[in-house]
């Protein structure tokens, strides 16, 4: 007994003498299908949006879902009700990771060395300096701005002459339409 209340007061001190913040728990964000997205998700997957539009100098999909990423609206020591506030953003995240979720079976999009290739001018910029720091994650999502880009971008240069905001409108309907295929649930 007197080992057990000896360790419980050292621990005890311990903690309060310390002047770090004790980290907490993550706190899970999101369900898609079977995967459930935690908060740190969501501020890793926001801080490969930002390299997303370094390397391509304006990703088309930022632009189009107008991503927040360079005020960062949530941090690791978000509590619920900041997260709360920032609703329309984790929506946001949550039909770009349902873009990600239904193009993984797409394997003729594009590959690693293609991908290499495209942002090839732009990877010392953007902090990427070997192909190690091209993150699954980022992969993915310069396959999607690609697949984008050349859906409506290429096709409205060819003779479609859309406009900014109708060829913004035909992109997000396309966005919309998969991120109903695809349920969600939310945990906060």
């Amino acid at each position: 007994m007197k080992k057990i209340l000896l360790s419980f007061i050292i621990l005890s001190i311990s903690i309060f003498a310390s002047d770090k913040k004790i980290p907490t728990k993550d706190i899970a964000i999101f369900r898609i299908i079977n995967e459930v997205y935690f908060l740190s998700d969501v501020i890793n997957f926001k801080s490969d949006l930002q390299k997303l539009d370094c390397l391509l100098g304006g990703a088309f999909l930022n632009e189009t879902l107008k991503i927040q990423y360079k005020k960062q609206l949530i941090n690791g020591n978000s509590n619920i009700s900041e997260i709360k506030n920032n609703h329309l953003e984790i929506i946001k995240v949550i039909k770009i990771k349902k873009l990600e979720k239904h193009f993984e079976n797409h394997k003729n999009l594009y590959s690693k060395i293609q991908i290499n290739k495209h942002i090839k001018q732009n990877k010392k910029v953007c902090g990427l300096l070997n192909s190690e720091d091209l993150t699954t994650r980022l992969v993915n999502l310069l396959k999607i701005e690609f697949f984008l880009q050349e859906r409506f971008l290429v096709s409205n240069i060819e003779g479609e002459n859309l406009k900014q905001v109708q060829l913004v409108n035909n992109v997000l309907k396309f966005i919309n339409t998969i991120s109903a295929k695809i349920s969600h649930n939310v945990y906060y």
